[in-house]
């Protein structure tokens, strides 16, 4: 694994896409500051100092569909070996606390070569000036960790437990918060409100036995 860790990048991701037919993989980019980073739908990543972003090459599941999927639920397993923290998942791609509150979010790039580039942001843990912002954060740790080290030991781990993508929706949906909750399903055409059956074997959201292949995901007040 070729790992580089920079103090200050626009984005990890962006670096990682442009550079992609340059490096050898695994190759993972991580940093302690980004200035740039996009989430879903390129809204904005706020960057706080306990944010760690990192982007790293992937191959895709032998499903493509369900590769966001399998890497949410590995970073769950890294978690719960690594720290003995329970964190749970929100389709199609948001790593969440015990409470439901988002700590971190993963975005696929499918580039033109044979690997996929993920960028993940996770709120890693709390400071002083976090907690001065306008925006309410969930954070793993409520002291500062090495992001680096965090970095390369979760795509180690990610890399060694891949998971057969037959068994990738059965282990997602034991991880998953909203599994036969009321919610609503925000998509470029509509708003679908109903109850979250489950996730089909190509990933699909099942709400109200429909399946739906994109939009953001919501508790229905």
């Amino acid at each position: 694994m070729h790992h580089t860790h920079l103090d200050k990048i626009s984005s990890t991701q962006s670096y990682l896409t442009e550079n992609i037919n340059e490096l050898s993989h695994p190759t993972l980019i991580s940093c302690d500051q980004q200035t740039e980073g996009k989430g879903q739908y390129d809204r904005i990543w706020h960057s706080f100092d306990g944010t760690v972003c990192f982007s790293f090459t992937w191959e895709a599941a032998s499903i493509t569909s369900l590769t966001s999927l399998e890497i949410g639920f590995l970073i769950t397993q890294f978690i719960k070996a690594e720290y003995n923290i329970e964190t749970f998942l929100k389709w199609p791609n948001d790593i969440l606390d015990s409470k439901g509150h988002k700590l971190g979010g993963i975005l696929i790039h499918n580039t033109r070569s044979s690997y996929y580039v993920v960028g993940v942001g996770f709120n890693l843990f709390s400071s002083s000036s976090d907690t001065k912002q306008k925006f309410k954060n969930a954070f793993l740790f409520n002291t500062p960790q090495s992001k680096k080290s965090f970095c390369s030991k979760l795509y180690n781990y990610i890399l060694k437990n891949r998971i057969s993508s037959n068994l990738i929706t059965d282990k997602w949906t034991k991880r998953n918060l909203y599994h036969n909750k009321r919610v609503r399903l925000v998509t470029k055409e509509n708003e679908i409100i109903g109850t979250f059956n489950g996730i089909q074997n190509d990933g699909a959201i099942l709400i109200n036995q429909k399946a739906f292949y994109s939009g953001s995901l919501f508790i229905a007040e």
